[in-house]
């Protein structure tokens, strides 16, 4: 049995009155599994497979399966997720004019399961800037949305306060706080652990400077959402009552469907009256502010030419090239400007696409071209059984039978794993050796 802390029963007990039974013994009972499909990735794996009811991408699977073993995994055609915070979409399609492009900031990205689900859900055209301030979660986050495969994401490295210069800039800012994590209690024990009463103030407070610090880079009827994984009103409720006292924002109504409940200021899932995990979350319009929006300087960026850029992505068009020595991006047009902006005013860790290094005048591709759903359909490609794609994702060496030369895809299924070069009767390995799986 879980051994919750004495304070976290009583005030749950005090909350719930007659459903607290049903939510204690909910904490001992296994989470379910859930994840969320890509999209931009189809695949009929999981067909047949429970729904989501609030996601439309969203599935439960019966036990849990070793995702490692797993090369859609890594090829980036779901995300493991929890359930609960798919809630998210709920918001975004009642909320949300999704007719015109929009600017999008996550801003507490890590490890990437909302961002990957506003770039599923926001409309071409669009521009979603992921930020998380610690490097090594930076570092995860960049590798997850690369797998998702868009270029339409900048990921950032920067604190709430930094972003206060960009008045008025964003249409949508998400606000996945971070909290006490009562709402992992079940699924992760070392939350109980860490768990105190002091750390309750402490995350209210810091959680109370985050949104007024973020609500200037937001426009004027702007969408706020804000979110936790907690059941605390004083991380929730009451950290969305001083933004609306103070009438910086008018709270919106969400609708309390498939077992959500209503609160004071917005909706929470608890484990015994939904299939996930504890999970807040509140949608809210900025009121005018009277600040002035920014100046848009827009820096010039001078492009760069090379010549075989065509032959590596669809619609070469579409993009304009960048180098950092002899490094080569390719950037979506219509975010150009954008990605000029942010960089005078943010640590940028991640923008458009890497496409690959040169060595003399040879292009070494990257990992992540090989992620992007836009690159080149002409491509050679091998598809893999699945014991070879796990050697290919061990970093492995494969046979090349048929005398393959040059660069080509290692495919799984029908869709990309990463590059591999045809060397005589083998196969040399470009799988990046930070994200190898271990001999499993």
């Amino acid at each position: 049995m879980l051994k919750l802390p004495e304070f976290f029963v009583t005030r749950m007990t005090s909350h719930l009155g007659a459903d607290a039974v049903p939510f204690f013994e909910a904490l001992d009972k296994d989470p379910p599994v859930s994840l969320r499909l890509n999209p931009f990735k189809p695949s009929s794996v999981f067909d047949g497979h429970e729904l989501v009811p609030w996601c439309e991408k969203g599935r439960y699977l019966q036990e849990r399966i070793s995702f490692t073993l797993d090369p859609l995994f890594h090829a980036g055609c779901y995300y493991v997720q929890e359930a609960s915070s798919m809630y998210l979409e709920c918001v975004i399609n009642k909320h949300l004019n999704t007719e015109s492009p929009l600017r999008v900031l996550d801003l507490c990205a890590a490890p990437g399961g909302k961002s990957t689900h506003l770039l599923s859900l926001i409309p071409e055209g669009s521009l979603l800037v992921s930020n998380e301030p610690i490097p090594s979660r930076n570092n995860i986050l960049r590798d997850n949305l690369s797998k998702w495969g868009l270029a339409n994401v900048v990921v950032v490295q920067n604190q709430a306060k930094d972003f206060q210069s960009l008045t008025h800039y964003f249409d949508v800012v998400l606000v996945d706080a971070p909290c006490s994590g009562e709402g992992l209690f079940r699924k992760n024990h070392e939350a109980v652990n860490e768990w105190s009463e002091e750390n309750l103030a402490m995350c209210s407070h810091r959680q109370q400077n985050i949104l007024e610090e973020i609500l200037h880079c937001l426009k004027p009827g702007g969408l706020l959402i804000y979110s936790t994984c907690t059941f605390n009103p004083a991380e929730n409720d009451e950290v969305c009552s001083v933004l609306e006292k103070n009438e910086l924002v008018e709270l919106l109504k969400l609708d309390a469907l498939h077992g959500a409940v209503t609160t004071k200021c917005g909706l929470q899932m608890y484990p015994h009256k939904v299939q996930g995990e504890g999970f807040y979350l509140a949608a809210m319009r900025k009121i005018s502010d009277g600040q002035e929006p920014m100046t848009m300087k827009r820096p010039k960026q001078k492009p760069v030419s090379l010549k075989s850029i065509g032959s590596w992505l669809k619609n070469a068009d579409k993009f304009q090239l960048e180098s950092n020595k002899d490094l080569f991006f390719a950037i979506p047009n219509h975010i150009c400007d954008d990605i000029a902006i942010l960089r005078s005013h943010l640590f940028v860790r991640k923008a458009g696409i890497f496409i690959g290094s040169l060595t003399g005048d040879d292009l070494i591709p990257s990992q992540e071209l090989a992620m992007f759903v836009g690159r080149a359909d002409q491509l050679p490609s091998i598809e893999l059984p699945l014991e070879e794609a796990l050697r290919y994702l061990r970093g492995e060496a494969l046979p090349n039978g048929n005398q393959v030369k040059g660069w080509c895809i290692a495919n799984y299924n029908g869709h990309a794993l990463g590059w591999m070069k045809g060397v005589g009767n083998r196969f040399n390995n470009s799988y990046p050796k930070e994200l190898r799986i271990r001999n499993l």
